[in-house]
């Protein structure tokens, strides 16, 4: 299954399920896997490394929401009228609207099944759900949304208790693959390859020393949100390995 059969916009825009559950393997350009690699080893070395990881997103957002976009389905007459009686939009029979956009709307057409008697957050599912099916709609991708306030993580922590806290940066690295290897690549079939952790070894396994009544906020990549994330580089090609949980 590709990413962007499964990709879709919350109500506050934000894209959403970035790859599949699941372990899957991607091929990628040899340089531009160097390049995923080297900016996910900066951003996990520290917050003033976030800019390298962030900048190698920005440059390849234009082809990422044009590749995005570009992937279009056909809609049914059945569910054009599901969609207009749910949601109240106004799509057409046969109408050809990007993947996503449908995703998008039959996610929100679940949600209000499950909304009873809450008619503020219904209206609220179905205007976000009118936003994404307007034919003008693009989504709005901003890096910063995958990365938490250092100042709001701390201020989770005790530091009598814990010195060192992860702050987790999963969705920006996962986004920064995506964005690598494009929303429509198909997983492939890969046998054994010399896979490699990306962005280096977890700093997790590194000592790391606070002073007393500090705490020290440290990227990270959560094994909750990712359980493997690998590049392997051969005479062949390069590929990217995102396993998920199911």
């Amino acid at each position: 299954m590709r990413s962007i059969d499964v990709l879709a916009v919350n109500t506050a825009g934000v894209l959403c399920d970035l790859f599949p559950p699941g372990d899957h393997v991607f091929a990628a350009a040899p340089g531009d896997v160097a390049a995923l690699d080297t900016a996910v080893r900066a951003a996990l070395g520290g917050w003033t490394g976030m800019d390298a990881l962030t900048g190698y997103v920005q440059e390849r957002l234009p082809a990422f929401e044009r590749q995005l976009l570009a992937e279009v389905v056909t809609v049914s007459d059945a569910e054009a009228a599901r969609f207009a009686g749910a949601l109240r939009t106004d799509l057409r029979p046969a109408e050809k609207i990007p993947t996503v956009v449908r995703t998008t709307l039959r996610r929100a057409m679940t949600r209000l099944e499950h909304l009873h008697h809450l008619d503020a957050v219904a209206e609220q599912t179905r205007q976000a759900a009118r936003a994404v099916a307007d034919p003008g709609w693009r989504p709005v991708v901003d890096p910063g949304v995958w990365i938490p306030d250092p100042a709001e993580v701390a201020a989770t922590v005790d530091p009598a208790y814990s010195s060192v806290v992860d702050a987790d940066i999963s969705g920006l690295v996962l986004f920064a693959v995506l964005c690598t290897v494009g929303p429509a690549a198909w997983p492939i079939e890969a046998g054994p390859l010399p896979w490699r952790a990306l962005g280096g070894p977890d700093p997790g396994s590194e000592e790391i020393e606070a002073g007393p009544g500090t705490v020290v906020i440290r990227p990270a990549i959560h094994d909750d949100v990712v359980d493997r994330l690998e590049y392997a580089v051969t005479p062949h090609g390069a590929f990217l390995r995102v396993a998920l949980p199911k």
